[in-house]
């Protein structure tokens, strides 16, 4: 090969370290199918275009491209507004029907847990209702409206949830993390929506059959390409697209990172825990989810990686306290009145009462 070097001479102005996000307020682009633009092109494109339409004005603070000439760009904004521009064959825009190429970013349409109508009371505190959501205190959350929010609140602002209750469907918000909750002194005027904040976005697949990965809040999200399981729906044979966002499958723990790994559709996506274990679902005929490739073609959800011997289908997961507002899963562990319950129903579900154990 030729070798390269590099001299201080030839450098126009001081070496500077390359950072990480925030990147520039413009997001450019030189993809051929998915420019952002506001065009489509038939032939490559060969210099870099700033993107149209509302992302154009904003901080982009993370950014994912998808693989094949027909792809998709996903980016992610300071608010925390997730957009994506290009080929959605398989309508990684959401909505359950399948949408061909979009040529400027646009925001997908989310599930009610990311994104929902809310209301919230002019009080001290203020009182959000957004019904079901599943939010926890810390979670990081903004407010938009068509008219004007109460005041003490602002629009694309970042709050963090605190006092959650999910079986009620409401919470309170603070300006920090554990803060004092916001007090309002008006009862604001429009709709209001809630949403989740994102913090990262990757894509997965290839070309015509992407899937979108996005992260809010330590809930990993997902649309898109599902042949071998790997937007994590458990849908046992599944071979078309899942055309409607949704959180993945499997979550019931923290974790610190995750990423994509696998090329084309034989990917799947890998996931670090805060207890220092790995997770995986997806594509899995080389035993990339560290099964033995006979025993399971594909990982249906997010299941521990294994050093050796069989994997049992699920194994079990301990969720501490039981709690009448969490939704349960398959072999999910719960202890209450010093005895310990197992969840062995198929379909994951909330509000399930546990049995009363004689006392004699």
């Amino acid at each position: 090969g030729r070798r390269m070097s590099f001299s201080a001479s030839a450098m126009r102005g001081p070496a500077k370290r390359i950072s990480k996000p925030p990147f520039s307020t413009h997001l450019v682009s030189a993809s051929r199918s998915a420019p952002g633009d506001g065009t489509t092109s038939a032939t490559p494109v060969t210099a870099f275009t700033t993107v149209s339409g509302t992302l154009s004005g904003l901080t982009v603070t993370d950014v994912a491209i998808g693989n094949g000439e027909n792809c998709v760009i996903g980016a992610i904004d300071s608010r925390g507004d997730l957009w994506l521009a290009g080929f959605g064959t398989e309508n990684i825009y959401g909505g359950g029907a399948a949408t061909t190429a979009n040529n400027t970013f646009a925001n997908p349409t989310l599930p009610s847990t990311a994104s929902s109508t809310v209301t919230i009371t002019n009080a001290s505190p203020a009182v959000v209702t957004w019904t079901g959501h599943k939010h926890k205190n810390g979670d990081a959350v903004h407010f938009t409206t068509s008219g004007g929010l109460p005041s003490g609140l602002s629009q694309n602002t970042t709050y963090y949830v605190i006092n959650a209750n999910v079986d009620a469907g409401t919470f309170q918000v603070s300006a920090s993390v554990g803060g004092a909750a916001i007090n309002t002194g008006s009862a604001g005027s429009g709709t209001h929506t809630g949403k989740v904040n994102f913090s990262k976005v990757r894509i997965g697949g290839h070309g015509s059959l992407p899937a979108v990965y996005a992260e809010a809040n330590g809930v990993i999200y997902a649309i898109g390409d599902d042949t071998n399981y790997q937007t994590g729906t458990d849908a046992t044979g599944s071979t078309k697209a899942t055309r409607t966002w949704a959180r993945m499958y499997g979550q019931s723990f923290t974790f610190t990172d995750w990423q994509i790994s696998g090329p084309r559709a034989n990917y799947g996506v890998h996931m670090l825990c805060a207890n220092g274990h790995s997770r995986y679902c997806g594509y899995n005929a080389q035993g990339q989810g560290g099964v033995q490739p006979s025993n399971l073609h594909a990982v249906p959800y997010f299941q521990p990686m294994m050093q050796a011997g069989q994997r049992l289908l699920k194994p079990i997961t301990h969720q501490g306290a039981y709690s009448s507002g969490v939704t349960y899963s398959w072999y999910d562990a719960v202890t209450s009145s010093g005895s310990t319950w197992l969840y062995i129903y198929e379909t994951p579900t909330a509000g399930n009462a546990l049995p009363t154990l004689p006392t004699t």
